[in-house]
């Protein structure tokens, strides 16, 4: 959804408010995944297989 949010008024708007809200949406997943799952890993959190 906020692809196609970006999409559509990507000509109206700058880079860097695109990027801000990238980056707030990626720390908001990460703390709400922290959160749930404490003991998880930075790999494991990113998908990154660990052997």
């Amino acid at each position: 959804m906020v692809k196609g949010w970006c999409v559509y008024f990507r000509p109206g708007v700058s880079y860097k408010t695109f990027a801000y809200l990238s980056s707030y949406i990626w720390r908001r997943a990460i703390l709400w995944i922290r959160g749930k799952h404490a003991r998880i890993g930075w790999k494991e959190l990113r998908g990154v297989s660990v052997p």
